[in-house]
């Protein structure tokens, strides 16, 4: 498909895409230097690359980059292709060349995927530089503890699998906070449509708006299990795999919404 085609090339042709993946590297490779720096006085203590990896090791402050930065850079990526080229006069001239409900379905779909891509790179790394230095398996010492609020919580998603096949657990938490990341930049691409030239910094910002609308709530309502900000948290006691499969539907089906009105228009 052409559009899909262009969509890509124009990706790669962003500066914005290779900062959003700069950002993601940078803090998935900042946190393994930061975890090796901090535990150097203890290089024989037994602790594993898959316990200290960035998504189960949330004491760190890095890790608060993952849900204030990395969802703004995410949004660099394709949020405001199609705004640009409303305000820059070249929508028109792009929609003679290309079918215009293909290309934003085509832009949707890839400002998922992508910034799947991005997040999970980081991650990937973080996880990488921490197995080589520390190496795998799930080892138990006097002064290392199972990850953040599992112990005794048999209900909580990846419990037993931390445990017996922590590799695969790190991968699951890696592809599932992935995935939202993906939502959410779909989303901001989806809202980009109804955002007014003075209010273009809410397209960057949108990923984290929401993000922290639903956390307000969750807590308003007493019900922390749908935040998306716990959600990112796959060991958090708050996390439950049907919370996460609703909203993650609930994502992509408000933002199918939001594009029907932008498809509607007739092409040239």
């Amino acid at each position: 498909m052409r559009e899909f085609r262009f969509c890509i090339k124009y990706i790669f042709n962003r500066y914005e895409f290779y900062v959003a993946l700069f950002v993601s590297l940078f803090i998935g490779g900042f946190h393994a230097v930061y975890t090796v720096q901090a535990n150097q006085v203890l290089p024989d203590a037994g602790f594993s690359g898959d316990y200290l990896f960035i998504l189960f090791n949330i004491f760190q402050n890095v890790y608060s980059f993952l849900i204030l930065i990395l969802p703004i850079a995410l949004g660099l990526i394709l949020s405001d292709s199609n705004w640009q080229e409303k305000y820059r006069g070249t929508e028109t001239m792009l929609a003679v060349r290309l079918n215009r409900k293909k290309l934003i379905i085509s832009r949707f779909i890839m400002s998922i995927i992508m910034s799947f891509v991005v997040a999970i790179s980081g991650l990937l790394l973080n996880y990488l530089i921490l197995r080589g230095c520390y190496g795998g398996g799930y080892r138990m010492t006097y002064n290392q503890e199972m990850p953040f609020a599992i112990r005794g919580v048999s209900r909580l998603y990846l419990n037993k699998l931390m445990i017996t096949e922590p590799a695969k657990a790190v991968l699951s938490a890696s592809l599932m906070f992935s995935l939202e990341m993906g939502m959410l930049s779909g989303f901001s691409y989806a809202a980009s449509f109804y955002i007014s030239r003075r209010f273009r910094l809410a397209i960057y910002l949108m990923p984290l708006i929401l993000l922290i609308f639903s956390e307000l709530l969750a807590n308003l309502f007493h019900a922390q299990s749908w935040s998306l900000i716990q959600l990112l948290q796959v060991f958090s006691v708050y996390f439950r795999p049907d919370s996460y499969t609703v909203l993650m539907l609930f994502l992509f089906c408000l933002s199918v919404l939001l594009l029907v009105r932008p498809l509607q228009k007739r092409d040239i």
